[in-house]
């Protein structure tokens, strides 16, 4: 009788007894081993694929981020160049864990900080974001981890919340400040001189170390970081260089590029600058994804005599334009993507006269007859949960089980029945951020009156 090729064997099957190897079962027995030798019972020791997110105020936000959410438990670069809106979105990012119950810290390693218009952002809640300064990169390290070390401990606590809080820690910038022997060699000699690169070292080895610290709680971490633009002398040719060294590409799970268009227009009762934002690096989704958002600010009297600066992401016109228009991506894009868009759902625009542009939609209930602003057609989008779950695979938005505030997040780990339920969660977490939104509101010395558009 002749060997029996590789290909005629039975890899299933033991060839002694006969018997089925149950492959799964073994595998889950070598995971329990490993978890009761690592002391780490409760969760897998390896790679953990469920991934839980933050919910987000729109459709845009969720299209450059290529997910239903902005995925826990992860560290993220928001780059550009000077003037692009950065320190501002990782506010904004914070903003977005104080509307489902949490916070931010942020270590200010910069020395150019912006505290109105980052309070205007979180609209003057000032307990939402906690600051500190920092004057080198070991101190920005060491109040990072230890923050959250502390954070951590204290949640764990008998009377305290455990993990059902998240929390974001933010540093501007990562490469803002020298490491403690550069900054001692200034000091000392009076100037700077040419020495190795320890920050990006510095940096490196911490981003090798703390997205382990961050892992199975619903906690961020948000790095700004500078955009050099530099030109080649021969070829005329743009190059845009992240510093801090290559290994600050690999341990971000995201890397989102900012960059201001043109001038900040100005209107009658407020300014807007329009940002460009787009993925240089995702691990959860496509790279390249692009929309374009405007950044509103304007100054409002919130107690007699007392003028503060006020302002806004406008995530849900972005949301509009870029599914009506295709505002953002390239005209070779709109032609392949818009028709399957329109296919799900229709959106028209029209003129307003001084209103400006007005927009409507048959299947969000919104006739031509009631256009109204992409602002508003925005909002109502956000309630058509059927729509956003037919866009999404269209437009790459991954979907994910939704953070639950109040519920402890590691339980959640092992837990895929709510991706099942993603229509009413993504309901339930819109209606929470809107309640969320308006009790913000009170928070100032009047309610925040946001201007209408004008041409």
């Amino acid at each position: 009788m002749g060997r029996k090729k590789a290909a005629d064997v039975d890899l299933t099957i033991d060839p002694d007894t006969g018997d089925t190897i149950k492959v799964d079962d073994i595998m889950d027995i070598v995971e329990t081993d490993s978890e009761t030798y690592m002391g780490k019972k409760g969760h897998l020791v390896g790679h953990e694929s469920l991934i839980h997110v933050l919910p987000v105020p729109a459709l845009s936000c969720r299209i450059v981020l290529q997910n239903e959410g902005l995925p826990l438990s992860r560290c993220y670069q928001l780059v550009g160049p000077a003037g692009s809106y950065k320190s501002t979105m990782a506010a904004e990012w914070a903003r977005w864990h104080r509307l489902s119950g949490g916070g931010g810290f942020l270590k200010e390693a910069e020395t150019k900080p912006t505290p109105d218009l980052r309070n205007s952002v979180i609209n003057w809640d000032t307990q939402a974001i906690r600051v500190t300064d920092c004057d080198t990169t070991e101190e920005w390290q060491t109040k990072t981890t230890k923050d959250t070390q502390f954070l951590q401990k204290r949640l764990e606590q008998k009377d305290m919340p455990g993990r059902t809080i998240p929390f974001c820690m933010i540093v501007d910038s990562l490469t803002g400040k020298p490491s403690e022997r550069t900054r001692k060699n200034i000091l000392e000699t009076g100037h700077a001189s040419p020495h190795f690169a320890i920050e990006a070292q510095l940096i490196s080895d911490w981003l090798k170390a703390f997205p382990g610290v961050i892992r199975d709680w619903p906690f961020t971490f948000i790095g700004v970081n500078h955009l050099k633009v530099n030109r080649d002398p021969l070829t005329g040719d743009i190059d845009y260089q992240v510093p801090g060294g290559q290994a600050l590409k690999f341990h971000c799970a995201a890397i989102i590029e900012l960059n201001r268009l043109g001038k900040i227009k100005e209107y009658a009762t407020y300014k807007a600058a329009t940002i460009s934002m787009r993925t240089i690096k995702n691990s959860y989704g496509t790279d390249d994804a692009r929309i374009c958002v405007r950044f509103k600010t304007w100054l409002q009297e919130d107690a007699p005599g007392v003028h503060r600066l006020h302002s806004r992401f406008e995530w849900w016109e972005a949301s509009v334009l870029f599914l009506c228009d295709g505002y953002g991506i390239s005209a070779a894009k709109q032609k392949t993507l818009l028709p399957k868009v329109h296919e799900v759902c229709d959106f028209h625009s029209k003129s307003g006269g001084s209103a400006g542009k007005l927009y409507w939609s048959k299947r969000l209930g919104v006739p031509s007859s009631d256009a109204m602003p992409p602002h508003d057609l925005g909002l109502e989008l956000e309630k058509h949960i059927d729509v956003l779950s037919e866009l999404y695979p269209i437009l790459g938005v991954q979907r994910r089980p939704f953070f639950e505030p109040g519920v402890c997040f590691q339980s959640k780990l092992a837990d895929y029945a709510h991706v099942t339920q993603q229509a009413e969660a993504a309901m339930l977490a819109t209606e929470r951020a809107q309640e969320l939104q308006e009790a913000a509101a009170g928070l100032g010395a009047t309610d925040v009156v946001i201007p209408t558009e004008e041409k």
